[in-house]
């Protein structure tokens, strides 16, 4: 039931990255639209966590779950029916995400606080191999559906995945035994709503607009941020409920975590950005084509994240993550090496191969060193911050890596057009200022479309496609670097968690 839960979710993603170019197509729209959709799901779940996971106590853990899975259902079947970006961002971005956010908090306080020792272990060890699964099916799925039938298609399919798990949502636990019914914190809630969302729409402004990150919007968010830390702490001091405790943060085994997961997570949302763009305007293959380029790092990811739990008594849990997040990184930079105008998908297998192994050692390890931290009457509490951090860290990587990518590609693109011996001034002065008014990525088949709308002379098209085909690559490459310092930087926060988890046998030092 719970590793259910987290499926849906997770190949709810991979299907919408790897369908992103039938989405643009379908829905009359742009990468960077989607991209901003993306961006704005992920935004819409962090913004709310903390609020989701106050909720799953107040409500009980079983009650938060239905309203989690009858949400996502909501927003699946109005993504299946979106007419435009707008009715997507709607559902998809803002119900689905809404849904996430009583979903996610609520698994996490329901592994902590039902199950220990070993079955704990396995769990954790079950949910990433289920996280693993749904990253290696949701792009063939997503492929072969969107190729054969439909995209709308796979988001049908979730509101039938979603109808099953409410059938046996009476296994799921209510609440804990002795465990006080919290009050709702309104101004706590509203706070981290707003601070989280101005932060991220603030940075995402600059991945739509290619303008740059709004930041009088960041610094008012960050204000907001820290004005919601003072309020929790007053709460706690005046013995009333806030939205989350504060104190939490005062454990460092937690703290550390959890700035830990932000960081991956930021890798991670970059990465995920940047692949699809490349596979599918850059090398113009269809989803499913996308889905089977991707398959090597799903399927290294699911079986890694199954076998890595047989190393724990050899090993310790932390020199198992920072294992994990060295073969990422590697994996990472082989790929920005091989992206290079002329490069076809099978240099990229390598890199995807070493990203998915790396990525199934992490998801194996990280949640269980973070929230054994932690006492069970915090579980819930404790989940809503770790995963507020992930997907603040998803929101980051994704809208940073894409603003990066855009700034990167109007400044290669815009060179180019400058050097160029081919096109007359009037020509370089007409490019210069569509790269102005509406600077996007697209591949070439669709650049010659635009084209021809206005017919002009066939050196200027040509010429065209040869800036598109070499401005491209240099800017995702560029992007890449944006999750590879995030990961340097993950690697020495590592450093400082525990070798294994609070409760857990350790292994005897060699």
């Amino acid at each position: 039931m719970l590793p259910l839960a987290i499926f849906i979710v997770v190949i709810d993603t991979t299907i919408m990255n790897v369908s992103i170019g039938a989405v643009v197509s379908d829905l009359d729209t742009d990468i960077g639209g989607v991209q901003s959709a993306i961006a704005l799901y992920s935004l819409v779940m962090a913004s709310f966590l903390l609020t989701g996971a106050k909720l799953g106590d107040i409500l009980g853990r079983r009650r938060a779950f239905a309203g989690g899975l009858v949400l996502y259902g909501i927003g699946s079947a109005g993504t299946a029916l979106s007419v435009n970006l707008m009715t997507l961002i709607i559902f998809w971005s803002v119900v689905e995400g809404l849904g996430a956010a009583l979903l996610f908090p609520t698994v996490q306080a329901l592994v902590r606080t039902h199950f220990d020792g070993t079955d704990r272990v396995k769990l954790y060890a079950l949910i990433g191999s289920t996280v693993g699964a749904g990253a290696a099916v949701g792009p063939v799925v997503g492929g072969v559906l969107t190729t054969l039938l439909s995209w709308r298609i796979a988001f049908v399919l979730e509101v039938v995945v979603v109808l099953v798990a409410l059938v046996q949502i009476r296994h799921v636990p209510t609440r804990m035994a002795g465990v006080a019914r919290p009050k709702f914190d309104p101004v706590g809630s509203i706070l981290s709503i707003l601070g989280f969302g101005s932060v991220i729409v603030g940075i995402l402004s600059g991945s739509r607009s290619g303008q740059g990150v709004l930041w009088p919007l960041v610094a008012t968010g960050v204000v907001l941020v820290a004005l919601l830390v003072m309020w929790v702490r007053l709460r706690e001091r005046l013995g009333h409920t806030p939205v989350f405790r504060a104190s939490l943060l005062k454990i460092r085994d937690f703290r550390n975590g959890v700035v830990l997961t932000l960081v991956q997570q930021f890798v991670i949302g970059g990465y995920l950005l940047i692949t699809p763009v490349y596979v599918q305007l850059v090398l113009e293959y269809s989803a499913l084509q996308s889905g089977l380029i991707i398959l090597p790092m799903s399927l290294s990811m699911f079986v890694t994240s199954n076998r890595v739990p047989r190393l724990q008594d050899r090993f310790h849990s932390r020199s198992l993550l920072q294992f994990g997040i060295g073969v990422m990184l590697c994996g990472i930079a082989e790929v920005a090496f091989v992206l290079r105008p002329g490069v076809d998908a099978l240099p990229l297998i390598p890199g995807l191969f070493s990203i998915g192994v790396g990525l199934g050692f992490v998801i194996s390890q990280l949640n269980n060193l973070i929230l054994s931290a932690v006492s069970v009457d915090q579980a819930s509490e404790a989940g809503g911050i770790n995963t507020t951090a992930s997907q603040f860290g998803i929101s980051l990587g994704t809208a940073l890596a894409g603003t990066v990518m855009l700034l990167a590609f109007t400044a290669n693109f815009g060179d180019l057009v400058r050097d160029s011996e081919v096109l007359r001034a009037e020509e370089r002065a007409g490019v210069a200022e569509a790269l102005v008014n509406d600077a996007r990525i697209m591949s070439n088949t669709d650049l010659v479309e635009l084209i021809e709308e206005n017919p002009t002379r066939p050196e200027l098209r040509e010429e065209l496609v040869r800036i598109n085909t070499e401005a491209r690559p240099d800017a995702l490459r560029l992007a890449l670097l944006a999750p590879l310092i995030a990961g340097l930087v993950g690697l020495a926060v590592s450093t400082r968690l525990p070798r294994d988890p609070a409760d857990e046998f350790r292994p005897v030092d060699a």
